[in-house]
């Protein structure tokens, strides 16, 4: 009994001592304890204050960056409209040229006709028009500047005009024949073509024909029909049978009648003997 009071004596002995080791040790550790709280409570301050400024650097980079967008986009704009702008003026400076070099020609071209034109007109100035009533000479034609110019297709605007100049020579002088020169003519229109042949029949000055090149179908029965006509050794004169759509009055229509019978018949009987 005595043993086991001494075992608990024991026991209770070594529970103290335990007890006050585990106060001591956790009287030391408190220190301890407090430092590693206030170095953790640091560590948390300091990486916050860390966080915080890696928020305030990303920030700053992100503003960096935004701005550094801008300016490129700013610049890129720039250089664009530098570029557009650089390209204008040298399309400006191009068309520019292109007229400058075409004024210039055309002014050179100006300057040339007037040259021409003022020559001619000094060599005009000394020769004096020469005006028979018979301009045939000797094998050698003479042609006044008393001439018309026929070439194209025989509408009415040519008949217009051919009439109007015969008018005119008329009015200057009734002594001397009017030329109608022929160049190129494939006909025409029979309305416009008799219009024609009744100026001629109706002036009082004779009118002649020159055909140069070539003449058909109406031209050919101008040429045929008129006082006198006269061509070159390689002139072509091409007649056919006479065709007309006639349209109009009936007094429009007898006249084309008759001018389309006189020009199939008369062209048949007279030319033999009026060509030079």
């Amino acid at each position: 009994m005595k043993e086991v009071d001494r075992m608990r004596a024991e026991k209770a002995r070594i529970d103290a001592e335990l007890a006050l080791a585990d106060a001591k040790r956790t009287e030391e550790l408190a220190p301890l304890n407090a430092e590693a709280s206030k170095l953790i409570a640091e560590r948390a301050l300091r990486l916050a204050k860390a966080n915080a400024e890696a928020a305030a650097l990303e920030d700053e980079r992100a503003k960096l960056e935004r701005q550094a967008g801008l300016e490129a986009a700013r610049s890129a704009a720039r250089l664009t409209e530098r570029n557009n702008k650089i390209r204008e003026l040298e399309a400006e400076a191009k068309q520019l040229q292109l007229e400058s070099a075409n004024t210039v020609a055309r002014l050179s071209n100006e300057i040339a006709r007037y040259q021409k034109e003022d020559e001619a007109r000094k060599v005009a100035s000394k020769a004096k028009p020469k005006y028979l009533k018979d301009p045939l000479v000797d094998g050698t034609l003479y042609i006044s500047d008393r001439r018309i110019a026929f070439n194209g297709a025989v509408t009415e605007p040519l008949a217009d005009y051919v009439c109007q100049r015969i008018n005119f020579y008329n009015n200057q002088s009734a002594e001397f024949p009017i030329f109608i020169v022929v160049d190129n003519s494939p006909g025409g229109s029979v309305a416009a073509g008799y219009q024609i042949q009744k100026a001629m029949a109706a002036s009082k000055s004779p009118v002649y024909v020159v055909v140069k090149g070539f003449a058909a179908s109406m031209t050919a029965v101008i040429a045929t029909l008129a006082e006198r006509s006269f061509c070159y050794p390689n002139t072509i004169i091409l007649h056919h049978q006479v065709s007309n759509t006639m349209r109009g009055n009936m007094t429009v229509l007898k006249e084309q009648i008759e001018f389309t019978t006189a020009g199939s018949s008369g062209s048949a009987r007279r030319s033999p003997r009026r060509w030079a």
